[in-house]
């Protein structure tokens, strides 16, 4: 009887217990915000940045979930609210060594700086830009030159909560640019109402400030560390770019040029 009993508790391990074990996959979650095409709750996929992510993670057996936040409460929640890992994408910059291990690169964002048509800004270096009012969004990286001279008070700066209400104030002659990603002002021109009405009224400017590099920025610690380098394999496994040029090419069209 004894028998019996084992050899039926070692047939319902083996189909129901050993099977659900080796078929678990790890989830994480981590913060973002509304940036589209990169970002968004609504867009195909969450954006693209997010789906180079859950490619990545992918790669490496492990499931990303995203929560999106205004910009500050997601680096807030990533770094410090638990369940999160992290959140992305970011800028690099020097600082962020100090509060999370950061990723290899995931994307790509040509940031200039939009201007109206009639009024173009002229300028060859960051610091000629001093004589304009620009307007910046609260809380994100730019370039190190151009956040070293904001800091110190060289280029006069309005922050704003999103880049939405940044364009709006370049067409409405309140400030003379906005500095910004490429796509997210193509992107913002082509389907945000209040914007399109006057999307005659700017353009992004022909000289970039930097092609950045997007990246994902873990919490550090021991399992944040872990969970960078799974991610980074990931990374190695995948095309990031490719990724990311199909996706802005979708969302874009001919707008991209």
């Amino acid at each position: 009887m004894k028998r019996v009993v084992v050899l039926l508790l070692l047939i319902t391990w083996t189909v129901w217990v050993l099977p659900k074990t080796a078929c678990a996959r790890e989830t994480v979650r981590m913060a973002t915000l509304e940036w589209p095409p990169y970002a968004g709750e609504n867009l195909p996929g969450q954006g693209a940045s997010i789906m180079v992510a859950k490619e990545a993670f992918a790669a490496v057996g492990i499931e990303l979930k995203v929560s999106f936040y205004p910009w500050k409460r997601a680096v807030d929640h990533g770094l410090n609210m638990n369940g999160f890992i992290g959140y992305l994408p970011e800028y690099d910059a020097d600082r962020l060594d100090m509060v999370c291990h950061l990723s290899e690169r995931m994307g790509d964002s040509p940031l200039g700086v939009v201007e109206r048509v009639d009024e173009p800004l002229e300028w060859e270096k960051v610091e000629d830009l001093g004589i304009y009012t620009l307007g910046v969004v609260d809380g994100y990286v730019n370039t190190p030159r151009f956040d070293t001279l904001m800091n110190l008070g060289v280029l006069d700066v309005e922050k704003v909560t999103d880049d939405a209400t940044n364009i709006r104030k370049v067409q409405g002659g309140r400030i003379d640019g906005a500095v910004m990603d490429r796509n997210v002002f193509l992107y913002l021109a082509d389907t945000e109402d209040t914007i399109r009405r006057e999307r005659y009224l700017v353009r992004f400017g022909p000289r970039l400030l930097a092609d950045n590099g997007l990246y994902a920025c873990f919490r550090k610690t021991p399992d944040g560390k872990r969970l960078r380098d799974a991610f980074n394999r990931g990374l190695s496994r995948i095309d990031y770019r490719a990724i990311q040029d199909k996706y802005i090419e979708n969302a874009l069209g001919d707008w991209r040029y």
